[in-house]
Parts: C-alpha cells; structure tokens; sequence
C-alpha cells in the first residue's frame, strides 16, 4: 500500500503533462507534446526536484537527462520504461 508520500512515476504521457502543468501553473491542454518547458517558465529547481523524486521511484534519470530534452515526449521517452 502506497500513500501520498511515496515517490511514483506518472502512470501515461496525460498524468505527466498533467503534473508539469500544476508547476508552471497552466491547463495541460495547453501545452503540447513537443513544445518546450522552459519557455512555458519551468526552471531548473523544479526539474531538479523532478528529477529527484523520478529517481527515488525507479526512474533511471537525473537532471542532466531531463534537461537535454525538456519536452512532455521526450520526458515521456525516459519515463515510460519504469512506468
């Protein structure tokens, strides 16, 4: 049994899109699947913290990772094998 403490990944690209969304504060219709993060305002602190919590939930990925394609696909691409 899990509660809302334990870190997870998102379960599909929509939870995903859905949780970037709530940092930067827009509706994740939005934002499309290729579009760039940082220019919708994520900054490296979220994505850092991001990073930290995927990892602590099985994902193989650090900052460094996220931040060379910082798109909901290519995010997806790295998340989706621990999913």
């Amino acid at each position: 049994m899990t509660d809302d403490t334990t870190p997870r990944l998102p379960a599909d690209k929509e939870e995903l899109r859905t949780l970037i969304a709530a940092k930067i504060e827009v509706d994740a219709a939005e934002i499309a699947d290729g579009e760039d993060l940082i220019e919708w305002g994520l900054d490296s602190v979220t994505i850092m913290g991001l990073a930290n919590t995927w990892r602590r939930a099985g994902a193989d990925v650090d900052e460094k990772v996220l931040l060379r394609t910082v798109t909901v696909d290519g995010w997806w691409q790295l998340l989706a094998p621990a999913a």
